[in-house]
């Protein structure tokens, strides 16, 4: 998934307000608009991402790359280069697993 925007919202890739897991998953080069948070993902709910990228996305407020308001876990995943007020927030709790 790459180049979407959210001009009016959060999660200029995806938003999740529920439970979302997520494969071998590119989310690159996303946008969330000004006052908006998670450039690549914001995250409501319960996110998971197994070996995956989340990468040159931009937020206009927090989050550049996921802005996290649940549980989020990174099993073998990269998250990197994204801009924002913070390059990739995580508010509660995170699992992170690499090699």
């Amino acid at each position: 998934m790459s180049g979407n925007a959210a001009s009016d919202g959060n999660g200029g890739g995806i938003e999740n307000n529920g439970t979302a897991t997520a494969h071998q998953f590119d989310c690159l080069g996303d946008t969330a608009g000004t006052f908006n948070n998670g450039g690549g993902i914001d995250n409501e709910g319960t996110a998971t991402l197994i070996a995956s990228a989340v990468s040159g996305n931009t937020s206009g407020n927090t989050g550049g790359g996921i802005q996290n308001g649940g549980t989020a876990t990174l099993n073998f995943s990269t998250v990197s280069g994204n801009t924002g007020e913070a390059a990739a927030v995580f508010r509660t709790t995170v699992r992170q697993r690499s090699t």
